[in-house]
């Protein structure tokens, strides 16, 4: 198994990277939904802790931001574990422990040790129930995870690896220690029952408690109070071993007289017979037989193990409390985060096979070449992808498009203004077309031929054909790079908004809104604006805060949302995708080198495949210094180069490309 174990079949390994927000909120979503699968439920939230909220409250799950290969898999299986507590757990019995506690047992622990007040009575108990009703709720759930959804042991096993088992437990328990009667050798014995190192004779009331508990019939404890109730019963036990009354002191006495007798052959190693003080003739901790007659010793830890197997047992009891410590994040961290969450942003692979693999490759933009890797081959780059704008995203400046300027406000007001006119112009697309056919044999009767029937002819029937254009919907991407800065980008921005607003008062006729630019490290894609779910509201009120800045990904972010813009060419649906940009492509990072011809014929078969989806294109060329023929290489001969805040000239091609869409 690798360092990812159970993840390694669908995390991203090569770009695992937990500083990173963006990776890190596409971690966090995955986890959540492997939790609402495990529980069944969509209403359990995944956070990440900011150092107030550790554990579960039993609403939420809290995970630690601290996800590196090593750690992933035990993350998993802490979020999962919290998840089955959800969805199991009475929490309600857990906060009201202390009124559980029968009184009459309160009163027993008073009179038995001396207690000067129910609550010091009260607080000798409640603990130690709390441990034991700890222990039997996670063996619970964890169960019903186990037969339930078996494919996520490999999460649970990893968690109880790094939080539950150590070294030193099953040294222990191997050895022998911790066999004392007292109320922490139980404890400590009782919470490691599912280690295959388990020693059941190693203190008097061990094995009737570990029958009690009964782990291979542990389903059949249904609820969190009926656990609570056992574990009620197993601390009477327990006490009752630990500090007996007298006169159970007198029947152990008198036991241990019998068994002092020598009755009986001697078990264990050496096959010895049982010598006066029950010695039982197992081999001790040091790996010597007991001399004969003489008690079983316990062999004393070091203070060295003592100190590791104390820091064990602390670590296994908060465990069981829920208590794990989880790295946390920053409150402007959880701004971002819940920003990023909110606009659906993930990294889309892309240009996985761009480029050359030879040193030839670096003249033409080929891939990231490196000259001391031989075969090298390039594994493209990813894009970010933004599928949502809210003024929660502008606040928390994570992506390079967006500002807290207002550089573009008359440009937005301009649009809607001229986007008014412009639906004007594209009302063809509401109007109907009625063609009759006459004469016919069957139909509707034409109140026009009916005399005719007189006359011996029978062709007096009819029939009326609506035709309607499909519902439609208008992709509309612009190119924020820096070349766009300026004269250029107001212009597109009024084009853009007068689309958006024309298609808003037609009816059947939906507007998609995104824009492109070279990020941090990676391209940036931003879908701004979708009137499924938004209102042309937002483009008056956050549309402003769009502005530019980096190099054309053009193609690269083009492939990232394919499937977005392929999934919109729904049954029945006529699907458009105009482009807005001023010149060619050109992008670099770590992992690509996008430029030239092969950056041109990447976007050139990135329009391809949406046109072989039955896309229509449109591109409009906004700018005066560029090629038309590299344009018209990439978007085909339907690119224009025309004044994008001219109603008429909008209006002239995007008619053109409604009709040839329904010819």
């Amino acid at each position: 198994m690798s360092l990812y174990g159970h993840s390694s079949f669908w995390l991203d390994r090569d770009r695992l990277d937990t500083n990173d927000l963006v990776s890190l909120n596409s971690y966090k979503r995955s986890i959540s939904n492997f939790v609402n699968i495990v529980t069944g439920r969509t209403d359990i939230d995944v956070v990440f802790s900011t150092g107030n909220d550790s554990y579960t409250d039993g609403k939420k799950v809290v995970i630690s931001s601290d996800m590196n290969s090593r750690e992933f898999d035990s993350t998993v299986g802490v979020a999962l574990h919290e998840g089955s507590h959800i969805l199991m757990t009475d929490f309600t019995v857990l906060k009201n422990l202390e009124t559980l506690i029968p009184r009459r047992l309160v009163k027993e622990m008073m009179a038995k040790h001396k207690h000067q007040s129910q609550q010091e009575a009260l607080a000798y108990v409640l603990p130690k129930v709390k441990i034991l009703s700890n222990i039997i709720e996670d063996r619970r759930i964890d169960n019903h995870i186990y037969k339930n959804s078996p494919g996520y042991k490999g999460y649970y096993r990893a968690m109880y690896d790094k939080y539950f088992n150590a070294p030193i437990i099953d040294k222990a328990l191997d050895a022998g220690l911790k066999t004392k009667e007292e109320w922490e050798d139980y404890l400590f014995h009782i919470t490691n029952f599912v280690n295959p190192n388990r020693q059941l004779d190693a203190l008097n009331a061990l094995q009737e408690i570990y029958d009690m508990i009964d782990l291979k019939n542990i389903e059949r404890i249904k609820s969190t109070s009926m656990g609570m109730d056992l574990s009620i019963d197993i601390f009477e036990i327990i006490e009752e071993a630990v500090h007996p009354t007298k006169e159970q002191d007198k029947k152990d006495q008198k036991q241990q007289q019998q068994q002092g007798q020598g009755q009986g052959n001697g078990q264990g190693g050496s096959g010895q017979g049982q010598g006066q003080g029950g010695g039982t003739g197992k081999v001790d901790p040091n790996n010597h037989d007991l001399p004969k007659g003489e008690p079983k010793k316990e062999r004393q830890p070091t203070k060295k193990e003592e100190k590791e197997l104390e820091k064990a047992m602390q670590k296994q009891n908060d465990f069981m409390d829920g208590k794990i410590d989880k790295k946390s994040i920053s409150q402007d961290q959880k701004n971002q985060l819940e920003a990023l969450d909110q606009s659906g942003a993930s990294y889309e692979n892309v240009a996985q096979s761009y480029g050359n693999t030879s040193p030839s490759g670096r003249g033409n933009g080929g891939g990231r070449y490196n000259p001391n890797e031989k075969g090298h081959i390039p594994r493209g780059t990813k894009v970010l992808v933004f599928r949502g704008l809210s003024k929660k995203l502008i606040d928390a400046n994570v992506c390079d498009m967006i500002g807290k300027y207002e550089s573009y406000e008359g440009a937005i007001k301009k649009g809607i203004t001229l986007g008014k006119q412009l639906g004007r112009k594209l009302k063809i697309r509401q109007e109907e077309r009625n063609t009759v056919y006459s004469r016919l044999n069957k139909g509707k009767i034409d109140g026009r031929l009916v005399a005719e029937l007189g006359f011996g002819n029978e062709q007096v029937f009819f029939n009326k054909e609506t035709s309607r254009f499909n519902p439609a919907l208008v992709h509309i991407s612009i190119d924020a790079s820096g070349s766009m800065s300026g004269n250029r980008f107001e212009k597109a921005q009024i084009a853009s908004v007068a689309i958006a607003q024309a298609c808003s008062m037609i009816e059947n006729l939906d507007c998609v809104i995104s824009y492109r630019s070279g990020g941090r490290g990676v391209p940036h894609m931003l879908i701004a604006y979708d009137s499924r779910k938004d209102k042309i509201q937002k483009i008056r009120q956050l549309f402003k805060y769009i502005g530019t800045g980096g190099s054309t990904p053009e193609g690269l972010c083009f492939e990232a949302v394919m499937k977005e813009i392929k999934g919109s060419c729904g049954k029945g649906t006529d699907t458009y995708f105009i482009n807005m940009s001023d010149g060619e492509p050109g992008y670099s990072n770590g992992d690509i080198r996008y430029s030239g011809t092969d950056a041109l014929n990447h976007t050139k078969r990135q329009i391809k495949d949406m046109k072989m989806e039955g896309i229509q294109v449109m591109s409009y060329f906004i700018g005066s210094d560029y090629s038309m023929s590299n344009f018209r290489h990439m978007y085909g001969k339907d690119a224009e180069k025309i004044d994008v805040a001219s109603v008429p000239q909008i209006a002239r091609t995007m008619n053109k490309l409604f009709l040839k869409k329904n010819k």
